[in-house]
């Protein structure tokens, strides 16, 4: 099974669930999430689904299977953090170079270097969510998907409600 199908549930819920804002850019305070653009990491502000009551009722998971989803989450904030950190530093030394009108040649290089380090912490992320993966049954996994789909609905109007517009 390729791993987009397998970590597909969780990236869903992180359009709605606020975990340690371990949170991703976008995401509004949510664990999981597509790619990692962790704004912090204050893990006071944000929820855990695995440890939110409501998600681990309607799930399914166990308090056995909430602290060894918690253990996976710690065991990778470190890196993130560290990694979050100097995707921070490059894009930062990025625009610097883009706004001073630096020579094309080392602006590609600044970009070769972000997209390095977005892509370093979109692995350990995926791994993260990989591992939380497997401590789940495939059904807890399907009522995750659809948990994380209704919440996902009722937290986001629609485009045209929030008279949002988009151009090409």
């Amino acid at each position: 099974m390729p791993l987009r199908k397998i970590i597909l549930p969780f990236l869903i819920l992180g359009a709605f669930l606020g975990a340690p804002s371990l949170a991703l850019a976008g995401t509004r305070g949510c664990l999981v999430a597509e790619h990692p653009g962790i704004e912090t990491l204050d893990e006071k502000k944000a929820r855990k689904w695995w440890r939110w009551d409501l998600c681990k009722a309607e799930v399914g998971i166990t308090d056995e299977q909430s602290d060894k989803l918690e253990a996976i989450f710690q065991s990778f904030v470190p890196d993130l953090h560290r990694q979050k950190g100097e995707l921070d530093r490059r894009e930062t030394h990025l625009s610097t170079l883009l706004v001073e009108g630096s020579k094309e040649e080392k602006v590609r290089e600044a970009i070769d270097r972000v997209e390095d380090a977005r892509s370093d912490l979109g692995r350990s992320w995926a791994l993260m969510l990989y591992r939380m993966y497997k401590v789940l049954s495939p059904d807890q996994r399907r009522k995750l998907k659809a948990f994380s789909e209704r919440h996902n609905q009722e937290r986001q109007p629609s485009q045209e409600q929030a008279g949002v517009r988009r151009e090409l």
